[in-house]
């Protein structure tokens, strides 16, 4: 089937121009393109002591998910290397998994490391190749904060909302923590400083809102530290 588990690896078929999006609209579309990048994603980027707070991350987003209610179907939007399916994995059996991400380098680090136990295909997140409600629920972590237009984070937010029956669950980059201050003190300082959109929680009810959904739950990882939080989305009456 469509989503049968072990499925290979593929990318999913052209969409009409209409849907298209422009390749430059963010850095993070070309982003670990290559098998170096990729690997040291897989096995360096939450190694050592980024692991603790790996978990941590990984433990509010299990919760976040749980709190969606009985879900035996998720979805997994810029999944990666895998790490959140593992999570999955691991505290969820059962759990039927599919995960999508850009970077066909990415989507084959995640086969290797699932060995069959999650349903995997290039996608983009703005033009999810599945059905309407085809997931109980969706996840899309540490992908928004890359997004610095909120046209393209609400097309996003749109196809996520689309394609979940119960609720989404993502994370961004909340605006007035320490690591923001930071970042915009370098900015001024005309160092160097990765790309990063921070936004407010208006803006984001604002993005949810043009998308369908509204915001349920929100929860820092380290608030005022952190820029990072956990945001559950469900669908607005009536949508």
């Amino acid at each position: 089937s469509r989503r049968s588990r072990g499925a290979p690896v593929r990318s999913p078929s052209k969409e009409p121009a209409s849907r298209s999006v422009d390749s430059a609209a963010y850095a993070a579309r070309q982003g670990f393109q290559s098998e170096a990048d990729a690997a040291f994603y897989a096995r360096e980027r939450f190694a050592g002591a980024r692991r603790s707070r790996s978990e941590h991350e990984l433990g509010r987003l299990l919760r976040a998910v749980g709190g969606l209610g009985p879900v035996m179907t998720v979805l997994d939007v810029a999944c990666g290397a895998g790490r959140i399916l593992r999570a999955f994995e691991e505290k969820t059996p059962g759990l039927e998994m599919v995960g999508v991400d850009i970077s066909l380098k990415m989507v084959s680090e995640a086969a290797g490391a699932l060995d069959g136990k999650a349903w995997l295909a290039v996608a983009e997140a703005e033009r999810l190749p599945f059905s309407d409600g085809a997931f109980e629920a969706v996840t899309c972590i540490r992908l928004l904060h890359h997004v610095p237009s909120a046209q393209v984070r609400r097309r996003i937010l749109a196809e996520l909302a689309r394609v979940s029956r119960r609720g989404v669950v993502i994370t961004y980059f909340r605006r007035g923590s320490i690591q923001s201050l930071r970042r915009r003190i370098k900015s001024w300082r005309g160092r160097p400083v990765r790309s990063r959109q921070s936004i407010s929680r208006r803006e984001l009810e604002a993005d949810a809102n043009a998308a369908g959904l509204r915001v349920e739950r929100s929860r820092g990882i380290a608030p005022f530290i952190s820029e990072q939080w956990i945001v559950t989305l469900v669908p607005k009456p009536g949508c």
